[in-house]
């Protein structure tokens, strides 16, 4: 997802170079408006955050709709976001100017369901 043509431009050429040109789709336009507009059964596998830093608590929660189950978020520069129960992440904070430096990588927790079984037979 791309807000700019032109950056858009550049990754297509690199997908094509890459030969994944069938496996990847460049969308233009505000991440955020396009994120909410994806349906949430699109299944991903990674979803990397770097865009407008004020906005990547709604980036981590339109991603985590949108990543399959056992799936990867990684945000750049961002702050620490707080405990969500249905990740298992961690964060890197470093030292810099900015407010924000640091990454978080965090994992899709998987849907345990759990199966009783009774015994009728005694």
């Amino acid at each position: 997802m791309r807000n700019f043509e032109r950056f858009a431009t550049i990754a297509q050429i690199n997908i094509d170079n890459a030969g994944l040109t069938d496996k990847a789709k460049i969308i233009v336009g505000p991440a955020i408006t396009t994120l909410s507009n994806i349906k949430s059964n699109a299944s991903f596998d990674l979803a990397f955050i770097d865009a407008d830093k004020q906005s990547n608590i709604e980036y981590f929660i339109q991603a985590k709709r949108l990543v399959r189950k056992g799936g990867c978020y990684y945000c750049r520069q961002c702050k620490y976001i707080g405990n969500d129960p249905t990740t298992e992440a961690t964060t890197l904070r470093t030292v810099g100017e900015k407010g924000y430096d640091g990454f978080l990588y965090a994992v899709n927790k998987p849907q345990h369901q759990l199966e009783l079984h009774f015994m009728t037979d005694f």
